[in-house]
């Protein structure tokens, strides 16, 4: 496999995302080296924005990309498709930011 991004659409989800991150990182690099994880946060009214912002600074294949307000699931499976990546991507993955 060439290359992988993983999407999640994140809405008020402070309880679960570091969880959702962490297994993110524990599953992607066995299937291959050359990721990137994309967090949509939804417009969250919780810390959501602010943790995914704070893992992104640390962790280099995470990025975050914010709507403003809530436009549901899918315009973030949107956002997270048709945004241009970090790395030319040939799977795209959703993960579901309920765990």
């Amino acid at each position: 496999m060439k290359a992988l991004a993983s999407s999640s659409r994140i809405f008020n989800d402070q309880e679960t995302l570091n969880r959702l991150v962490a297994k993110a990182l524990e599953i992607l690099p066995t299937l291959t080296v050359d990721f990137e994880i994309l967090l949509i946060n939804d417009g969250s009214t919780d810390r959501s924005g602010v943790i995914a912002d704070g893992l992104a600074r640390t962790i280099k294949q995470l990025r975050v990309i914010h709507h403003p307000n809530n436009r549901g699931y899918g315009a973030a499976l949107r956002t997270g498709s048709v945004t241009p990546q970090r790395i030319s991507f040939s799977t795209l993955m959703v993960m579901d930011s309920m765990m």
